[in-house]
């Protein structure tokens, strides 16, 4: 799905987004999803050398997890401007609005969907 969502452009302008989505992203939230003992809560536990059943936020796990979130959420909302593309081209309030979101975006470091609305706003 990723292969055909690359072809139709979805991920643009994310370079090399077979690799970077399938390969890095969905690779890594699998291993989380489909059981592999080091990915598991437990399985960080017993890795960190923590107390297996009590409850303490491991701060590596918060980072890894909040970095991951991340780009997800850079990658969703270029996909979505994306499929709305053809709306911004022909309504100007559209555009308008990105135009000042183009900050927040781009302060955020979300920096696909910050290229993405700058390329829709020219």
């Amino acid at each position: 799905m990723v292969e055909q969502l690359a072809e139709w452009r979805i991920f643009d302008p994310i370079e090399n987004p077979l690799k970077y989505v399938y390969d890095d992203i969905y690779k890594e939230l699998s291993a989380d999803i489909h059981v592999v003992p080091d990915r598991t809560n437990i399985g960080r536990r017993l890795l960190a050398e923590k107390e297996l059943f009590e409850t303490e936020v491991i701060p590596d796990e918060i980072n890894k997890y909040t970095e991951t979130l991340h780009k997800v959420m850079d990658i969703g909302i270029v996909a979505e401007l994306n499929i709305l593309e053809d709306l911004t081209n022909m309504n100007e309030k559209v555009r308008k609005w990105l135009n000042e979101w183009l900050f927040v975006i781009t302060d955020l470091e979300l920096n696909s969907a910050s290229r993405k609305i700058a390329k829709m706003v020219k």
